[in-house]
């Protein structure tokens, strides 16, 4: 046992967004991503996924309890007009489709983002892997891109997202126009799992605090689906959102 102190990667991205997101901040980043493959391909192998919490792999089943999370917790009460529930289910079953596409036999930390990775004597420390699972690749890395009060610059983003790739093609083999497409997809799962934990926490259970990270999530989902999604998919869940933001402002 160690005590890893206070300073999380939040704590110091924070500090450094006085000035900007400069390059010691995207020095650490580079860091976690750097170390995210010895998770999920060198360490993923070794694991017995029997023994995991709540789901063993993120497959059909986990998907359908995060949408429901999201439903339930968040949008149920944020959206203040009507919701067309067929027209919501049929995208939301149309984005479970698309991420059940890549491969899920790496392990999946699950909650990989800047609150859960430390900083002591210039190090990294990584905490919070409890609801790790079997799973694919990408889910981790939409996870800390796409923290919401971490704020990440979209240009940032999308350097990250080639380096991580870069890394991972030291692992295993990689087809990167197919990793840069379906990314998307899991940031918008990911982002849709936290709003709903969003939701549960700060509605449900009373932490307000959490109810601060809903308006980044509504900006980062807003611009994902109208820059990074084609229009011909998802438009209804993309009027919701619209909607939302709306509401929001």
């Amino acid at each position: 046992m160690e005590d890893l102190g206070d300073t999380t990667l939040l704590v110091k991205i924070k500090e450094g967004q006085n000035r900007h997101f400069g390059e010691k901040e995207i020095d650490l980043y580079k860091r976690a991503l750097s170390l995210l493959p010895e998770f999920q391909i060198k360490a993923g192998p070794q694991i017995n996924y029997n023994l995991c919490y709540q789901f063993d792999e993120f497959g059909g089943d986990n998907i359908d309890y995060d949408i429901n999370y999201f439903k339930e917790r968040f949008l149920l009460n944020f959206h203040r007009g009507e919701i067309d529930f067929d027209l919501l289910n049929e995208d939301l079953a149309y984005l479970k489709t698309r991420v059940l596409e890549m491969p899920r036999e790496y392990f999946l930390y699950r909650d990989f983002q800047s609150r859960n990775i430390m900083i002591k004597g210039n190090e990294l420390y990584f905490i919070d892997f409890q609801s790790g699972r079997r799973g694919p690749l990408l889910y981790d890395l939409a996870s800390l891109l796409y923290d919401a009060k971490a704020k990440v610059p979209q240009e940032i983003r999308e350097s990250l997202i080639e380096y991580y790739i870069n890394v991972l093609s030291d692992y295993v083999a990689v087809d990167a126009k197919e990793l840069k497409y379906y990314f998307w997809y899991y940031a918008i799962i990911r982002i849709l799992q936290a709003m709903g934990a969003y939701g549960f926490l700060g509605i449900v259970k009373g932490k307000r605090k959490f109810l601060e990270s809903v308006p980044y999530a509504l900006v980062n989902i807003n611009y994902i689906l109208n820059e990074k999604i084609s229009g011909t998919e998802l438009n209804y869940l993309r009027k919701i959102f619209e909607q939302l933001l709306n509401e929001k402002a």
